[in-house]
């Protein structure tokens, strides 16, 4: 399980992580109250919460959220860190008298911090401890003097409401979420990622490649698209996008992301996939544009690009974008392949006959040397 991230949803759990440092502040604080309250009956867990909760809470600050809500186990941490705090309030309410204890409304608080924020299960996950305490506290108790006035069962059937309500509403409230976090990031049209999300999952699989898994890149950009619009109109341009998109997550598969860069440009990020894996691929994805476009003259030229080291995102999506230049400028419908390394070739300063001198540092732009294609930066149109 991984917590859904993104810039948005960053910023959320580290909001969340703030509230639950107070919460955890404000627990220490109600502890100390009640300790003043009654003067000569403190006892272990009360100095325990009075001792460590000052220390450790500042250092809660100093959570890596960021890097928690990308790993894949970082949800572990959230979940730990809230039963830990109901399983705290559990020793408190037990060493201050049961049930009848002022404390035990921490128990509520903590649990709707917990709903605020997490998917049902850990929010369910959260609840245990409260119910548990209760049974035990309540174990052994006559049915009779149980279900009387004031007995406990009253206590146990609110805390097996409110940890019941708790999951309900943390899924009500996490559907909404993550659909809007998934409308914010797909296309409507195509159902591929837009843009800042795609460079997002595009980091975040450069970084993996740099532990030596090879990753792959394709850039796709249809041809003569636009004659499609001034010809048929936008609803069938619309319709050929719907197929092409359909196309594009084909080929990314399972394992892959697809995204919609712009207009009828598309990208798809292939993890595993060596450069001849990544070519193959895209073969298959050129010759499942041009039958969707057959009937309109639409065809796809792709590049295919591939990295295993770690390297800067750009350097590989310059790289990939140059061998899409290069399959635009051979000819289109047709793809071409980016080099491992190119080397980077200034344009000619004012003045002189020809190109500066070469750096012989990787390029992060320019087509493949094989390729044969103009030096401009600018793709022929579409």
């Amino acid at each position: 399980m991984q917590l859904a991230w993104g810039p948005e949803w960053t910023l959320f759990w580290r909001r969340h992580t703030r509230m639950g440092v107070v919460l955890t502040a404000l627990v220490a604080l109600g502890v100390l109250l009640r300790v003043l309250a009654r003067p000569g009956s403190v006892g272990t867990a009360e100095l325990v919460v009075l001792v460590v909760v000052p220390v450790l809470t500042p250092a809660l600050l100093l959570v890596p959220v960021d890097r928690l809500v990308r790993h894949r186990h970082g949800w572990l941490f959230f979940t730990a860190w809230e039963i830990a705090g109901e399983c705290a309030v559990g020793w408190f309410v037990w060493e201050d008298g049961g049930l009848t204890s002022p404390l035990v409304l921490y128990w509520y608080v903590l649990l709707a911090h917990a709903a605020s924020a997490y998917p049902p299960l850990w929010t369910a996950l959260a609840g245990l401890p409260v119910v548990a305490l209760h049974l035990t506290l309540l174990a052994g108790t006559p049915p009779r003097e149980l279900f009387a006035t004031g007995g406990g069962a009253e206590n146990l059937l609110a805390a097996v409401g409110a940890v019941a309500i708790a999951v309900w509403a943390s899924g009500s409230r996490y559907a909404h979420l993550r659909e809007v976090a998934h409308r914010a990031q797909h296309d409507d049209l195509t159902g591929c990622l837009v843009r800042r999300p795609f460079h997002e999952a595009l980091a975040t699989a450069v970084a993996d490649a740099g532990t030596g898994r090879p990753l792959g890149l394709l850039l796709l950009d249809l041809d003569n698209f636009k004659a499609v619009n001034d010809s048929a109109g936008h609803a069938a341009g619309d319709a050929l996008l719907v197929r092409v998109g359909a196309a594009v997550r084909q080929a990314a598969g399972d394992g892959g992301t697809a995204g919609r860069l712009g207009g009828d440009e598309f990208a798809v990020l292939l993890p595993d996939h060596d450069l001849d894996a990544a070519r193959a691929v895209a073969e298959r994805l050129r010759a499942a544009v041009a039958h969707e476009g057959a009937a309109a003259g639409v065809t796809a030229s792709v590049g295919a690009g591939a990295t295993g080291v770690a390297e800067a995102p750009e350097r590989l999506l310059a790289r990939t974008d140059a061998a899409l230049y290069a399959a635009k400028a051979a000819g289109r419908d047709r793809v071409e392949t980016a080099p491992a390394r190119v080397v980077a070739v200034p344009a000619p300063r004012p003045g002189t006959d020809g190109p500066a001198a070469s750096s012989g540092a990787p390029a992060s732009s320019g087509a493949p040397a094989s390729s044969g294609a103009p030096a401009s930066p600018t793709r022929p149109a579409s």
